[in-house]
Protein backbone atom coordinates (compact mmCIF):
# COMPACT_ATOMS: atom_id res chain seq x y z
CA UNK A 1 0.00 0.00 0.00
CA UNK A 2 2.79 2.36 1.04
CA UNK A 3 4.65 1.29 -2.47
CA UNK A 4 1.37 2.14 -4.31
CA UNK A 5 0.49 5.52 -2.51
CA UNK A 6 4.00 6.65 -3.01
CA UNK A 7 3.83 6.42 -7.13
CA UNK A 8 0.30 7.17 -7.13
CA UNK A 9 1.14 10.30 -5.11
CA UNK A 10 4.41 11.04 -7.54
CA UNK A 11 2.26 10.50 -10.65
CA UNK A 12 -0.23 13.01 -9.40
CA UNK A 13 2.30 15.82 -8.69
CA UNK A 14 3.89 15.14 -12.24
CA UNK A 15 0.58 15.42 -13.87
CA UNK A 16 -0.55 18.33 -12.20
CA UNK A 17 -4.23 17.91 -12.84
CA UNK A 18 -5.66 14.57 -11.41
CA UNK A 19 -7.24 15.01 -8.33
CA UNK A 20 -5.66 12.51 -5.68
CA UNK A 21 -8.92 11.17 -4.44
CA UNK A 22 -9.73 9.86 -7.61
CA UNK A 23 -9.79 5.83 -7.44
CA UNK A 24 -10.29 5.14 -10.98
CA UNK A 25 -6.97 7.12 -12.28
CA UNK A 26 -4.69 6.09 -9.41
CA UNK A 27 -5.17 2.72 -10.52
CA UNK A 28 -3.84 3.54 -13.48
CA UNK A 29 -1.47 5.73 -12.30
CA UNK A 30 -0.34 3.25 -9.81
CA UNK A 31 1.28 1.11 -12.63
CA UNK A 32 -1.71 -1.17 -13.13
CA UNK A 33 -0.59 -0.28 -17.12
CA UNK A 34 2.97 -1.04 -16.16
CA UNK A 35 3.75 -3.99 -14.22
CA UNK A 36 7.09 -3.96 -14.43
CA UNK A 37 7.62 -0.74 -13.08
CA UNK A 38 5.35 -1.62 -10.07
CA UNK A 39 7.67 -4.83 -9.49
CA UNK A 40 10.35 -2.73 -9.73
CA UNK A 41 9.85 -0.41 -6.42
CA UNK A 42 8.22 -3.06 -4.91
CA UNK A 43 11.69 -4.83 -5.25
CA UNK A 44 13.49 -1.37 -3.72
CA UNK A 45 10.98 -1.79 -0.43
CA UNK A 46 11.26 -5.44 0.03
CA UNK A 47 15.01 -4.98 -0.05
CA UNK A 48 13.92 -2.43 3.76
CA UNK A 49 13.16 0.35 5.06
CA UNK A 50 13.39 3.15 2.54
CA UNK A 51 14.46 5.63 5.52
CA UNK A 52 17.05 3.16 6.45
CA UNK A 53 18.78 3.67 3.57
CA UNK A 54 18.92 7.09 3.49
CA UNK A 55 16.10 7.18 0.74
CA UNK A 56 12.85 9.17 0.85
CA UNK A 57 10.27 7.25 -1.29
CA UNK A 58 10.00 10.00 -3.80
CA UNK A 59 13.60 9.26 -4.37
CA UNK A 60 13.23 5.14 -4.64
CA UNK A 61 10.11 5.73 -6.86
CA UNK A 62 12.10 8.03 -9.33
CA UNK A 63 15.37 5.07 -9.56
CA UNK A 64 12.73 2.55 -10.17
CA UNK A 65 11.44 4.81 -12.76
CA UNK A 66 14.72 5.22 -14.53
CA UNK A 67 15.28 1.44 -14.14
CA UNK A 68 12.19 0.74 -15.84
CA UNK A 69 13.01 2.95 -17.90
CA UNK A 70 16.34 1.07 -18.50
CA UNK A 71 15.05 -1.64 -18.80
CA UNK A 72 12.52 -0.55 -21.71
CA UNK A 73 15.31 1.24 -23.92
CA UNK A 74 17.32 -2.41 -23.51
CA UNK A 75 13.96 -4.08 -24.90
CA UNK A 76 13.84 -1.55 -28.00
CA UNK A 77 17.40 -2.46 -28.13
CA UNK A 78 17.11 -5.88 -28.78
CA UNK A 79 13.94 -5.23 -30.78
CA UNK A 80 15.94 -3.18 -33.27
CA UNK A 81 19.01 -5.38 -33.01
CA UNK A 82 16.75 -8.76 -34.21
CA UNK A 83 15.11 -6.67 -36.44
CA UNK A 84 18.46 -5.52 -37.82
CA UNK A 85 19.29 -9.28 -38.05
CA UNK A 86 16.16 -10.24 -39.17
CA UNK A 87 17.16 -7.81 -42.31
CA UNK A 88 20.50 -8.40 -43.02
CA UNK A 89 19.53 -12.40 -43.26
CA UNK A 90 16.68 -11.30 -45.58
CA UNK A 91 19.22 -9.17 -47.35
CA UNK A 92 21.41 -12.53 -47.49
CA UNK A 93 18.90 -14.37 -49.22
CA UNK A 94 18.30 -11.66 -51.71
CA UNK A 95 21.99 -12.03 -52.66
CA UNK A 96 21.72 -15.53 -52.85
CA UNK A 97 19.08 -15.62 -54.85
CA UNK A 98 21.03 -13.60 -56.80
CA UNK A 99 24.00 -15.31 -57.30
CA UNK A 100 22.06 -18.46 -58.07
CA UNK A 101 19.99 -16.23 -61.13
CA UNK A 102 23.15 -14.76 -62.00
CA UNK A 103 24.79 -18.67 -62.13
CA UNK A 104 22.05 -19.54 -63.89
CA UNK A 105 22.06 -16.76 -66.14
CA UNK A 106 25.64 -17.23 -67.07
CA UNK A 107 25.22 -21.02 -67.79
CA UNK A 108 22.56 -20.22 -70.13
CA UNK A 109 25.07 -17.82 -71.95
CA UNK A 110 27.65 -20.34 -71.93
CA UNK A 111 25.44 -22.84 -73.32
CA UNK A 112 24.00 -20.42 -75.96
CA UNK A 113 27.62 -19.99 -76.62
CA UNK A 114 28.99 -23.41 -77.43
CA UNK A 115 25.89 -23.99 -79.51
CA UNK A 116 26.41 -21.14 -81.75
CA UNK A 117 30.29 -21.78 -81.87
CA UNK A 118 28.48 -25.94 -82.48
CA UNK A 119 26.76 -24.45 -85.18
CA UNK A 120 29.31 -22.39 -86.74
CA UNK A 121 32.12 -25.10 -87.00
CA UNK A 122 29.23 -27.03 -88.81
CA UNK A 123 28.60 -24.13 -91.25
CA UNK A 124 32.49 -23.84 -91.13
CA UNK A 125 32.77 -27.87 -92.00
CA UNK A 126 30.04 -27.86 -94.52
CA UNK A 127 31.30 -25.50 -96.43
CA UNK A 128 34.55 -26.52 -96.52
CA UNK A 129 33.09 -30.44 -97.51
CA UNK A 130 32.01 -28.60 -100.49
CA UNK A 131 34.33 -26.44 -101.37
CA UNK A 132 36.77 -29.68 -101.78
CA UNK A 133 33.68 -31.07 -103.63
CA UNK A 134 33.58 -28.62 -105.58
CA UNK A 135 37.24 -28.49 -106.50
CA UNK A 136 37.14 -32.59 -106.91
CA UNK A 137 34.80 -31.98 -109.56
CA UNK A 138 36.72 -29.21 -111.04
CA UNK A 139 39.93 -31.21 -111.11
CA UNK A 140 38.01 -34.10 -112.05
CA UNK A 141 36.35 -32.25 -115.41
CA UNK A 142 39.93 -30.73 -115.90
CA UNK A 143 41.56 -33.97 -115.87
CA UNK A 144 38.80 -35.20 -118.67
CA UNK A 145 39.13 -31.99 -120.68
CA UNK A 146 43.00 -32.66 -120.73
CA UNK A 147 42.87 -36.38 -121.69
CA UNK A 148 40.24 -35.99 -124.20
CA UNK A 149 42.90 -33.18 -125.81
CA UNK A 150 45.48 -35.19 -125.51
CA UNK A 151 43.78 -38.53 -127.07
CA UNK A 152 41.91 -36.18 -129.93
CA UNK A 153 45.70 -34.31 -130.43
CA UNK A 154 47.48 -37.83 -130.95
CA UNK A 155 44.65 -38.84 -133.50
CA UNK A 156 44.22 -35.33 -135.61
CA UNK A 157 45.96 -36.33 -138.95
CA UNK A 158 47.62 -33.29 -140.27
CA UNK A 159 46.36 -30.60 -142.40
CA UNK A 160 46.05 -31.51 -145.80
CA UNK A 161 48.36 -29.10 -148.33
CA UNK A 162 46.05 -26.21 -150.03
CA UNK A 163 47.40 -27.41 -153.58
CA UNK A 164 46.35 -30.92 -152.37
CA UNK A 165 42.67 -32.06 -154.61
CA UNK A 166 39.40 -32.83 -152.98
CA UNK A 167 40.48 -30.54 -150.04
CA UNK A 168 37.37 -29.99 -147.86
CA UNK A 169 37.48 -26.15 -146.02
CA UNK A 170 35.18 -26.58 -142.82
CA UNK A 171 34.79 -23.68 -140.12
CA UNK A 172 33.29 -25.14 -137.07
CA UNK A 173 31.38 -22.16 -134.61
CA UNK A 174 32.49 -22.96 -131.00
CA UNK A 175 30.12 -22.41 -128.28
CA UNK A 176 32.18 -19.48 -126.92
CA UNK A 177 31.95 -18.06 -130.34
CA UNK A 178 34.90 -18.49 -131.38
CA UNK A 179 35.14 -19.54 -135.54
CA UNK A 180 37.85 -22.76 -136.05
CA UNK A 181 38.52 -23.13 -139.32
CA UNK A 182 41.11 -25.85 -140.96
CA UNK A 183 41.07 -27.88 -144.09
CA UNK A 184 40.39 -31.56 -144.48
CA UNK A 185 40.90 -34.44 -146.82
CA UNK A 186 37.33 -35.38 -148.61
CA UNK A 187 37.77 -39.35 -147.99
CA UNK A 188 38.76 -37.78 -143.89
CA UNK A 189 36.23 -39.76 -141.57
CA UNK A 190 33.89 -37.40 -139.98
CA UNK A 191 35.70 -38.28 -136.12
CA UNK A 192 38.42 -36.41 -137.52
CA UNK A 193 36.48 -32.89 -137.07
CA UNK A 194 35.35 -34.17 -133.98
CA UNK A 195 39.13 -34.45 -132.96
CA UNK A 196 40.19 -30.92 -134.43
CA UNK A 197 37.16 -29.91 -131.94
CA UNK A 198 38.09 -31.25 -128.89
CA UNK A 199 41.80 -30.41 -129.46
CA UNK A 200 40.73 -26.31 -130.24
CA UNK A 201 37.50 -25.89 -128.30
CA UNK A 202 36.99 -28.92 -125.51
CA UNK A 203 38.27 -26.33 -122.74
CA UNK A 204 35.20 -24.45 -124.06
CA UNK A 205 32.98 -27.34 -123.96
CA UNK A 206 33.90 -28.23 -120.29
CA UNK A 207 34.36 -32.15 -121.55
CA UNK A 208 30.92 -31.57 -122.47
CA UNK A 209 29.44 -34.29 -124.99
CA UNK A 210 28.40 -32.98 -128.79
CA UNK A 211 27.58 -33.04 -131.75
CA UNK A 212 28.09 -31.38 -135.46
CA UNK A 213 25.18 -30.10 -137.59
CA UNK A 214 24.10 -27.19 -139.99
CA UNK A 215 21.71 -25.60 -140.45
CA UNK A 216 19.39 -24.44 -143.30
CA UNK A 217 18.83 -27.33 -144.16
CA UNK A 218 19.25 -28.83 -140.47
CA UNK A 219 21.72 -31.47 -140.61
CA UNK A 220 22.92 -33.34 -137.56
CA UNK A 221 26.32 -35.46 -138.48
CA UNK A 222 26.23 -37.85 -135.76
CA UNK A 223 28.32 -40.39 -137.76
CA UNK A 224 31.87 -40.00 -136.77
CA UNK A 225 32.96 -42.79 -139.33
CA UNK A 226 30.95 -41.66 -142.20
CA UNK A 227 33.80 -39.59 -144.68
CA UNK A 228 33.31 -35.87 -145.36
CA UNK A 229 32.13 -36.77 -148.68
CA UNK A 230 29.54 -39.42 -148.04
CA UNK A 231 28.04 -37.07 -145.17
CA UNK A 232 27.62 -33.97 -147.83
CA UNK A 233 30.48 -31.99 -146.81
CA UNK A 234 32.40 -30.82 -149.89
CA UNK A 235 34.23 -27.18 -150.60
CA UNK A 236 33.77 -24.93 -148.00
CA UNK A 237 30.85 -26.06 -145.61
CA UNK A 238 30.06 -24.18 -141.95
CA UNK A 239 29.03 -26.51 -138.59
CA UNK A 240 28.04 -25.74 -135.19
CA UNK A 241 28.86 -27.08 -132.37
CA UNK A 242 25.65 -28.48 -130.38
CA UNK A 243 26.01 -29.13 -126.75
CA UNK A 244 24.44 -32.39 -125.76
CA UNK A 245 22.05 -32.42 -122.09
CA UNK A 246 23.61 -34.55 -119.68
Amino acid sequence: DMVQQAVRNSRIEGMGTVPATNADRSGAILGEEDPSLMAAIAASYASGNPRLNGQSEEELVAAAVRRSKTEEENRQRARLREEQAAEYEESLRIDREREVQKALRQKEEEEARQQQAAEEEAKRREAEQRKQEAEAAENAKKAKVDTRVHEASEQLLPEPPAEEPDRVQVLVKAPDGRRLTRAFRAQDPLLQVYHYVNVHACEALEGQEFRLVSTMPRVVYEDASATLEASGLKGKCSLLVEVLDD
